[in-house]
C-alpha cells in the first residue's frame, strides 16, 4: 500500500496499533469470563448440597430458634400432666371403693384416706425425655445430629472413617468421653461433592460461627453435658494432634469440634474448643 503523506502514514500506523491493542483486551475479557462461567458452575455444581442448605439457614435464619431439650420436655409435658391425672383418678377410685367396702369405724377410713392421699404425692412423674441416641445440639448454629462412636484404630489410612461419617459427626476413637476428664474430639464434613450422597456431608457448615460464648450440648447415654465456647483456631492437618494435646494436657473437661476451613475446601482445619460448663 502506498501513502501519499506522511501524515496519511503515521495515522496508519496509529490506527493499526490502537485495533490490536483493542481486540487482544477483548479476548482476554472474554477468556476471563468464560473462566469465571466454568469457575462458577463446577463450583456450585460440586458444593450443591452446600448451597442448597446454606441457602435453607438464611431463609430459617429469622425464626425463633428453642432448645431441642426445651422442645423434647415442651412435647411430653401434656404427657406428664395426663398420667399424673390417671394416678390421681385412680386413688380416688380406690378411695371410694375402700370406704364402700370398709366395716370398721369412720376414723380408721379417714386415716387409709390420708394415707392413700399422701402417697400420691410421693410418686414421681419425671421422665427421661433426651434423645434415644448420643447427639450433639447446638442451637446457635442451628446443629442437631448423632454422633457416630467410631471402632476404627488405624491413624495413618487416608478417609478411614468416610463410611462413619455417612451417619453423623464422628468422635475420635482415643479421645474422652463426656464427663470424663480430658477432650472429647468430634469432627464432620463442611462441605462434600454432591455426588457423595451424604445426608451429613455439610453438617458442620456453619461451624465458623460459633463464638465464644455459645453453648455446644453433648447428650450421651441418657445424660445431657453443656460446654461453653472458648477458642477458635485454623491449623493445617500436620498440627490438628499438636493442637488437640494441648488442651488434653490441662487436666479439665473439654470439647473440640473440626471441620475442613475455607468452607468448600480441605487445605486447613477449623477446630473450635469449648469448656465443660454443666
Amino acid at each position: 500500500m502506498r501513502y501519499q503523506t506522511l501524515e496519511d502514514l503515521e495515522y496508519q500506523m496509529q490506527h493499526t496499533r490502537t485495533f490490536s491493542f483493542g481486540k487482544i483486551f477483548n479476548e482476554i475479557k472474554v477468556f476471563l469470563l468464560i473462566f469465571l462461567a466454568i469457575f462458577c458452575g463446577t463450583y456450585f455444581i460440586t458444593n450443591a448440597q452446600l448451597m442448597q442448605e446454606t441457602f435453607s439457614d438464611v431463609i430459617h435464619n429469622s425464626e425463633v430458634k428453642t432448645s431441642i431439650i426445651a422442645t423434647l420436655k415442651e412435647q411430653t409435658s401434656e404427657k406428664i400432666v395426663t398420667l399424673k391425672e390417671e394416678k390421681e383418678k385412680n386413688v380416688r377410685n380406690l378411695i371410694k371403693k375402700y370406704e364402700g367396702t370398709i366395716s370398721t369405724e369412720k376414723t380408721v377410713s379417714e386415716d387409709i384416706t390420708k394415707y392413700l392421699k399422701s402417697n400420691l404425692d410421693s410418686y414421681d412423674f419425671e421422665f427421661n425425655i433426651l434423645p434415644p441416641t448420643n447427639r450433639i445440639i447446638s442451637e446457635e448454629i442451628n446443629l442437631s445430629a448423632p454422633i457416630v462412636e467410631s471402632e476404627l484404630k488405624d491413624k495413618g489410612e487416608e478417609g478411614i472413617f468416610a463410611e462413619e461419617l455417612k451417619n453423623g459427626v464422628v468422635k475420635y476413637p482415643s479421645s474422652a468421653n463426656p464427663g470424663e476428664r480430658g477432650t472429647v474430639f468430634l469432627f464432620g464434613h463442611t462441605s462434600q461433592e454432591y455426588r457423595e450422597k451424604n445426608p451429613y456431608g455439610t453438617i458442620f457448615r456453619n461451624l465458623p460461627s460459633l463464638k465464644n460464648g455459645h453453648i455446644v450440648e453433648l447428650v450421651r447415654e441418657g445424660k445431657l453435658y453443656k460446654y461453653e465456647v472458648i477458642e477458635t483456631v485454623i491449623v493445617t492437618p500436620k498440627k490438628v494432634n499438636e493442637t488437640y494435646l494441648s488442651y488434653a494436657k490441662k487436666g479439665g473437661e473439654y470439647l473440640v469440634l473440626m471441620g475442613c476451613y475455607p468452607i468448600g475446601r480441605t487445605d486447613k482445619r477449623m477446630m473450635v474448643f469449648a469448656k465443660r460448663v454443666e
